[in-house]
């Protein structure tokens, strides 16, 4: 349930709540597993509903694996995992992880961590509910309100494809996963460095003046000989 990616302080943050919550006791009796269909006509989406039962309480998790057919076959293999007894989270999880829960590799290798994540979600749930505390009261945090939205599942045939944008009407909202950065400015390209002109400074009576540069025609007018004006007449 826990990972070491990210930032020096935000992973010592983790293995903080972690600490709190691998602590918590809790017993199961026993589990039970209930298909979860969207009923859209054409739509083979299912997922798995993990309730693990225990001291008069349920805890619930969801196996969202996108494969049907392999949601079928944990369906028809039943509760058979050896999830009895009375645990701590981290001795729960350490069990789970000896565990078979595929009868056949998955599809993609994921697969493993979707279903392991399911009961381990439930076990989480049912111990909250049995020590009868939530999991912001545990790790002393103030929730706040959701900001993002996932919809993979959108279309005449739901898909895991994501929206090209958000809603207009709910701007303030963005898709999961997402991370708002702020734009890089623009820079202006770069301009060639002009010559310093040529400035004479003068002395005059204690006094230092600047002359300003001699003016210099274009050089297409640079080579040109200039006109000869015919002479007045007397």
């Amino acid at each position: 349930m826990t990972r070491t990616v990210g930032h020096p302080a935000r992973i010592v943050r983790v293995m903080s709540y972690w600490s709190k919550i691998a602590a918590l006791e809790f017993v199961v009796d026993g589990y039970e597993l209930e298909r979860l269909s969207d009923g859209a006509p054409g739509s083979d989406r299912v997922t798995v509903h993990m309730r693990l039962l225990g001291a008069d309480a349920v805890g619930l998790g969801e196996d969202i694996w996108p494969f049907a057919e392999e949601q079928d076959a944990l369906l028809a293999a039943g509760p058979a995992l050896p999830l009895a007894g009375q645990w701590t989270m981290a001795d729960f999880c350490a069990h789970l992880a000896t565990l078979e829960q595929w009868s056949e590799p998955p599809s993609w290798a994921a697969g493993r961590d979707y279903r392991n994540w399911a009961y381990e979600s439930a076990a989480l749930d049912l111990a909250l509910r049995q020590n009868v505390t939530s999991l912001p009261d545990l790790l002393a945090i103030e929730p706040r309100p959701v900001r993002f939205v996932n919809s993979l599942g959108l279309g005449p045939r739901p898909g895991a494809v994501a929206r090209p944008a958000v809603s207009p009407r709910r701007p303030q909202r963005r898709r999961a996963g997402t991370v708002q950065r702020p734009r890089p400015r623009r820079r202006a390209a770069a301009q060639p460095a002009r010559p310093a002109a040529r400035r004479r400074r003068l002395s005059l009576g204690g006094l230092s003046l600047q002359s300003r540069p001699a003016f210099r025609p274009p050089a297409a007018v640079r080579g040109a000989r200039p006109e000869r004006r015919a002479p007045r007449p007397a």
